[in-house]
């Protein structure tokens, strides 16, 4: 995930800006760069890392932020593919927050999670989902768990929830 967020920030710090003038509060609302039906692809030594999609790509050169709406992408390095209605990037962490209709699956994990709200932190490696969106998590073996409040620490491979965890072990 470090790597597709850097891909992504490397993307967009590289590309051209536009100077309106002077800065004010107003002005950090305003967009420095919009990109519309955007299809990313990143390619290394002649194979396919990363591609992503998005209808509208938001730039913030003020705020060191990207918006993205109707968002999905696949990292194939990392073997794990995605979708959210929309996503912010924190281009100088890596920090992200997808918001509505999230699905991410790894392949590498077997594991799918569907949920309504995820904020990825990159120095921590950590996924929190918000305490109000129901969170499932799908094992290609049948295994599934859901509740509210998910967090994941990825470099233990642990997850819990906060309140009404509930599932179903398949062995």
């Amino acid at each position: 995930m470090k790597y597709f967020i850097f891909f992504i920030g490397a993307l967009f710090f590289g590309a051209c800006s536009f100077d309106y003038g002077g800065t004010s509060g107003k002005d950090d609302d305003r967009p420095t760069l919009v990109l519309s039906d955007v299809e990313y692809i990143r390619m290394e030594n002649g194979e396919l890392i990363l591609q992503f999609e998005a209808d509208t790509v938001e730039r913030f050169d003020a705020k060191s932020l990207m918006k993205c709406e109707n968002f999905s992408f696949e990292h194939f390095e990392n073997q794990t593919a995605g979708q959210a209605d929309t996503v912010s990037i924190e281009l100088e962490t890596g920090n992200l927050t997808m918001d509505g209709n999230i699905v991410v699956t790894s392949d590498s994990e077997e594991t799918t999670i569907t949920t309504g709200h995820l904020e990825w932190d990159d120095t921590k490696r950590t996924i929190t989902g918000s305490p109000d969106d129901h969170t499932s998590i799908e094992k290609a073996d049948g295994t599934s768990m859901s509740g509210w409040g998910f967090s994941a620490q990825l470099n233990s491979k642990s997850w819990e929830f906060s309140e009404g965890g509930q599932g179903f072990k398949n062995e």
